[in-house]
């Protein structure tokens, strides 16, 4: 059994041709669950990474930058899991189950590439305030869902 949500993008409910919202499950569900954990603040259950308390900031080093954002991404995860585990778990498929970071890395984005061959673009920015974040994370399902993003100290 999956459990539906509305899709959002960009901060709005998704529309169908028709008018109506559109609903994602599995794999998009799990997707914009990962997004979502990343883009909001920490919510009053502990949810959510809170990143923007990092950004704005000039970091102290791109050590303590890194192990920063990375130990709020970790405990985002964290907390989200268990409120799985306490509230939604037996509703949700397999591939809609977050079940572990499997890769992530917040490196200075200047001179990072994206894409290849005609459709590569590489970041030229001030490596000093700039940050490229990328976390890969395994379901339950043994499927994985990536994020990419820059951050901006």
């Amino acid at each position: 059994m999956s459990l539906k949500t509305f899709e959002i993008i960009n901060g709005d409910v998704a529309l169908n041709m028709g008018g109506r919202p559109k609903q994602v499950v599995d794999l998009p569900k799990a997707r914009q669950d990962v997004r979502r954990l990343l883009s909001i603040d920490t919510l009053f259950n502990g949810e959510g990474a809170g990143l923007d308390a990092e950004l704005g900031q000039a970091p102290d080093s791109e050590f303590s930058f890194s192990a920063k954002i990375q130990a709020r991404v970790r405990r985002a995860f964290s907390v989200h899991a268990s409120l799985q585990q306490r509230h939604q778990l037996p509703d949700r498929s397999l591939s809609e189950q977050l079940a572990r970071i499997a890769r992530m890395y917040v490196v200075p984005a200047s001179g990072q590439t994206f894409g290849s061959g005609k459709n590569a673009v590489t970041l030229n920015v001030p490596a000093e305030t700039s940050y490229f974040l990328r976390v890969d994370v395994r379901t339950a399902a043994s499927t994985e869902v990536s994020l990419a993003t820059v951050l901006a100290t």
